[in-house]
């Protein structure tokens, strides 16, 4: 299979708002990969490739695209125009999009500042 993807995308997790045509509820989903062409959204129940959708991205507003590719409570979505993925990053804490920090595994501590004390960690 050959790589598509024209554009840069960044591992993220973001919650978003997704509509089709028709629905009054946007179902809730969450972003876990971006770039300023499309995105990768997991929770949005059943989906068919082809059918036309809004995505509501924080700092953007609703965004038109379509499910580029359907699975099992995924879909990627290619959208119509190509959109500013920084600005969706930013908050308004860290408004610059600089200061994004990319999702690590848990248990991957980098700051000694913030990493767990065993002596307060237990086994689930």
């Amino acid at each position: 299979m050959t790589e598509k993807r024209r554009e840069p995308r960044d591992s993220v997790f973001l919650r978003a708002a997704l509509r089709l045509p028709g629905e009054t509820r946007p179902r809730e989903v969450r972003v876990r990969n971006l770039s300023a062409t499309g995105l990768l959204a997991e929770g949005a129940g059943r989906l068919a490739a082809g059918a036309r959708v809004e995505v509501e991205l924080r700092n953007l507003g609703w965004v038109r695209g379509t499910i580029a590719w359907a699975g099992e409570n995924r879909c990627g979505v290619a959208f119509d125009q190509a959109v500013d993925a920084r600005r969706v990053r930013q908050t308004a804490q860290d408004p610059t999009p600089e200061g994004f920090r990319v999702r690590r595994p848990l248990g991957v501590a980098t700051d000694p500042v913030i990493a767990p004390d065993p002596a307060r960690v237990r086994m689930i």
